[in-house]
């Protein structure tokens, strides 16, 4: 039995505990501030006032915005599809919803909605109906208070119907003008946010994850810039050489500094002066840093890097496709969850007052509320021979259908099939034109012909 064991190695007690959990000194503190909970409803307003600034200040946030309402919204928005068996019906109720989003300048509050949305994390529409006709306007998410919050029904000036905050009764917003609250009913208001917890009650921005990146990219740019615009200004400094004399030197024999260079001339410099010149700066690492953070802040906002930046030096075929796919299924996503929280409610609403306006009967108004979506524009093939090659042998082993073809491109084979219906009519006509052309060819050249001959 040993009774001293000072030199024996000494074992760790072992843990089951991630390394994470379990760590040493040094990443102590680091992993302390990731261990303390921090809800998104506690910081949302700060995210989002930081957010707007991003947006105002910073060039490629406010061309990934643009980028996302181009290539989410495109031309003409999501476009009402209604399928009903009566095709008459259908394009009834289209132009009249057409002439409607005309009215309201639908486009431009389709555009607001979808910049609040990814900005700000959350989108207030407020629905009212005014001399039997529905308007609509966007509220400012600013005027609904974090402040608003008493911890039973009420949390960040949404009013809940009772305390399990599972159906929202009300919400409060303060006029910025007056300061005065107002409730709401959540019957006027279509809420929509982004989810970036389980249960929150208020949306938190898409930028959460990338304000301090896009900041230290531009803090580091501008440093550099001020460096290198310094260093354009100076090529070099004079010093005064270590002579040991120099205490011996009368006061009256100062040195002769010179302060400026001009190109091509030489001027005499004393012999006690020595030239040291600025050297050359090269920041590779601040292209490294840019690129580093510029690819994250990418894959945080579901973009890939090149859209994201603009730059096309490092891509090829292959990447730029990869990129491509992927940018396409979450502008999909993102279609989708406009259509159905947002385009679906309105049109629903809208639906609703052409039926109390008696401008459509009931049977019409169920029939229509059971047969209509809201589309996004289609995106143009990268490689459009193999996807062409590739739909054609799917089309063949009944792995895929027409429709899936022309829901890809944006569109619905009810509507495919009405234009190439009127495009056979007008094939038809061109046809019968070209005949008719050739006909009177052949008339005149007859008749030059025979003239010729009684000649």
């Amino acid at each position: 039995m040993k009774l001293f064991n000072f030199f024996s190695k000494q074992r760790k007690a072992k843990t089951n505990l991630s390394k994470s959990i379990y760590t040493n000194s040094i990443k102590q503190n680091t992993f302390a501030r990731l261990n303390v909970p921090r809800p998104t409803d506690t910081y949302f307003e700060r995210v989002r006032i930081q957010a707007r600034n991003l947006e105002n200040d910073f060039p490629l946030i406010q061309g990934y915005l643009n980028t996302m309402v181009a290539q989410i919204l495109g031309d003409e928005g999501l476009v009402l599809d209604v399928a009903t068996p009566n095709t008459k019906l259908n394009k009834a109720i289209q132009n009249k919803w057409f002439k409607y989003e005309l009215d309201i300048d639908f486009e431009d509050i389709e555009e607001q909605i979808l910049r609040n949305l990814i900005r700000d994390g959350e989108v207030f529409i407020y629905c009212e109906i005014i001399k039997n006709k529905l308007h609509i306007k966007l509220l400012d998410s600013a005027n609904f208070l974090a402040a608003n919050t008493n911890y039973k029904d009420l949390f960040y000036s949404i009013k809940y119907k009772d305390e399990s905050c599972e159906e929202i009764k009300s919400f409060i917003y303060t006029d910025p003008i007056t300061r005065k609250t107002i409730e709401i009913n959540s019957n006027n208001i279509i809420y929509v946010k982004n989810d970036k917890a389980t249960f929150s009650h208020r949306g938190i921005s898409e930028f959460v994850s990338v304000i301090l990146n896009v900041t230290q990219c531009a803090d580091l740019k501008e440093a550099e810039l001020d460096r290198a615009q310094l260093q354009s200004k100076l090529t070099g400094f004079l010093k005064e050489k270590d002579n040991p004399l120099a205490d011996t030197l009368g006061d009256d024999e100062e040195i002769q500094l010179i302060k400026e260079v001009d190109s091509g001339k030489m001027q005499f410099i004393p012999s006690n002066v020595d030239v040291e010149m600025i050297k050359e700066y090269n920041p590779v690492s601040l292209q490294q840093f840019l690129l580093s953070a510029n690819q994250e802040t990418a894959k945080a906002l579901k973009v890939d890097y090149a859209t994201y930046t603009g730059d096309m030096s490092q891509v090829n075929f292959s990447s730029i496709r990869q990129g491509a796919l992927i940018n396409i299924r979450n502008y999909k996503r993102l279609q989708k969850k406009l259509a159905r929280k947002i385009h679906s409610v309105i049109f629903t609403k809208w639906l609703e007052i052409e039926y109390l306006n008696e401008q459509i009967s009931l049977k019409d108004y169920e029939l229509i509320k059971a047969n209509f979506s809201f589309k996004g524009q289609g995106y143009e093939s990268i490689d459009p021979t193999k996807d062409a090659q590739a739909n054609d042998i799917q089309l063949k082993n009944g792995t895929k259908t027409y429709s899936e073809i022309l829901r890809e491109k944006g569109k619905e084979l009810d509507t495919h099939l009405s234009e190439m219906q009127k495009e056979q009519e007008l094939i038809k006509l061109i046809k019968e034109r070209d005949l008719d052309k050739n006909t009177q060819n052949f008339t005149q050249n007859n008749t030059q012909n025979k003239k010729g001959e009684e000649e």
